[in-house]
């Protein structure tokens, strides 16, 4: 599709009059779905899109002078592209425009070898010109069709980057109430956690498993850890809900537990999730809107699989069955099920039963 997109920007600019003054040389508009390529997909797929449009474009709309024009532009853009996305110091702008200037450069040195004369230099400072606002029209019009763009087609160039590491296990380095460095093989890994994680980590030295999600933006690439596979797995759920980005979804998470996330919605309780920084009421409102179809009752008692330390393999049937009977116990003496959820996980013990718990639960929110 973006191919196809590209090779129609290309013959739109064969019939309109979009030359910057020297015949041949155009202004790259198939540079807003090479940077499209480039973010979605990668570098490779964004050189290979490029070079398979202008070969196309230049057999179907130019002639061998056009493609000469066409194929050394296209290199010389996306050289520079693909260097200042690399770099991480430029915005999606800030690459466009850079490949706007170099597409000109690049097709004026073109132009030089063609004509043989460097008179033809003097329209250097036109095509700079021309190449910047090229490159700001595409950067522009690139960056708001990521943001419009449907789900499925920005899925596939996204998630392979985000599925880059499921878990790391290694030496805790370093510990901050937002963040955990991780040492891994000799390197040590910035990883954002709920700042509820902070306490159960093991000592700086000691080894502990961090499941991870990998988050891609235009501008930075962020690593977010929890020490549950099921808290990742309720973080994914948040940041599907639209408003919600990784670090509101971390925020839920610094808040609430899965589990009180999941009673949460599944009550209607728009008060406790609102409790978690920046989450206003609307927010809460739409996470159990969007949210509550994709939770089951079983899920939010079944206690969340996995744990930083494995749990006794005996008795933990019961000892959901007896949470679940306490948690609904105390719903049905007007407590939140999320409040009534962390008072039952906060006493609970596998010897208790269902009376144990229920008495010990009460005693602790009172």
């Amino acid at each position: 599709m973006l191919a196809a997109a590209a090779l129609l920007l290309s013959y739109v600019e064969s019939i309109l009059p979009l030359t910057p003054g020297i015949p041949g040389v155009k202004l790259g508009l198939p540079n807003l779905i090479v940077v499209l390529c480039l973010y979605l997909y990668g570098w490779k797929e964004a050189l290979l899109m490029n070079l398979a449009r202008v070969l196309l474009s230049s057999f179907l709309f130019g002639n061998l002078y056009g493609m000469l024009y066409s194929l050394c532009g296209a290199l010389f853009s996306f050289a520079a592209m693909g260097l200042s996305k690399r770099s991480q110091r430029f915005s999606m702008v800030g690459v466009s425009v850079l490949g706007g200037v170099f597409h000109n450069i690049g097709q004026l040195l073109a132009a030089i070898f063609v004509v043989q004369t460097i008179q033809i230099g003097y329209y250097l400072p036109w095509l700079l010109i021309a190449g910047c606002l090229a490159g700001i029209f595409n950067g522009i019009c690139a960056r708001t069709a990521l943001n419009h763009l449907p789900a499925d087609i920005e899925k596939k160039g996204e998630e392979r980057k985000k599925k880059m590491f499921a878990y790391l296990i290694g030496t805790v380095a370093e510990v901050t109430p937002e963040k955990l460095v991780l040492e891994v093989n000799r390197i040590g890994y910035n990883i954002r956690i709920p700042a509820s994680a902070v306490s159960l980590l093991p000592p700086v030295g000691e080894e502990v498993k961090i499941y991870t999600y990998t988050s891609v933006r235009e501008d930075a690439v962020t690593l977010f850890g929890f020490l549950r596979k099921d808290d990742l797995e309720m973080y994914r759920q948040l940041i599907n809900v639209s408003g919600i980005g990784p670090k509101a979804g971390l925020s839920i998470l610094s808040a609430l537990s899965a589990d009180e996330i999941r009673l949460a919605v599944l009550s209607q309780d728009e008060k406790a999730i609102a409790k978690a920084p920046g989450i206003g009421r609307k927010m809460a409102q739409k996470i159990i809107l969007e949210l509550k179809d994709r939770i089951s009752l079983e899920d939010a008692f079944a206690g969340g699989g996995e744990t930083v330390q494995a749990a006794p393999a005996a008795g933990n049937g019961s000892l959901s069955r007896a949470r679940q009977e306490a948690v609904e116990a105390l719903t049905a003496l007007g407590y939140s099920a999320s409040e009534a959820l962390r008072a039952v996980k906060a006493v609970e013990r596998e010897d208790m039963d269902v009376e144990e718990l229920l008495k010990a639960a009460l005693k602790k929110m009172y």
